[in-house]
């Protein structure tokens, strides 16, 4: 069994932590460490307002989708079933490029705010 080691060991009292030392990799961190929390938030907010964004996106979509197969199960004939998908997947495509966009733009705001401490 190991013995507890005593207040005055040299040894182990270069390995206990003590109460109020700062370790070195905090210490180099310096005068950041008191904004990291801000920053925190800052990208947290960034990162909520493209994850809001995604999911308002995916939601809208799903209704376009879902609404596929009773205009198709409205189609007479074979024209009308490929002018059906045709128009869904010309909406299709652009609706992904016009939110790649919009993703694109929150996500080079988030980044430069986090850079610089703000967003938006």
């Amino acid at each position: 069994m190991l013995n507890k080691p005593s207040i005055g060991d040299s040894a182990s009292d270069l390995l206990r932590p003590t109460a109020f030392a700062i370790p070195l990799p905090i210490g180099i961190w310096g005068g950041a460490l008191p904004q990291a929390p801000v920053w925190s938030g800052k990208v947290f907010e960034g990162l909520a307002m493209i994850g809001t964004e995604w999911v308002d996106f995916v939601s809208g979509r799903l209704k376009e989708d879902l609404n596929l197969l009773p205009r198709l199960a409205a189609c007479k004939c074979t024209e009308d079933v490929s002018n059906v998908y045709a128009t869904f997947w010309h909406k299709l495509g652009d609706d992904y490029s016009k939110e790649f966009a919009v993703l694109n733009r929150l996500a080079s705001e988030c980044a430069a705010g986090a850079a610089t401490g703000s967003t938006r």
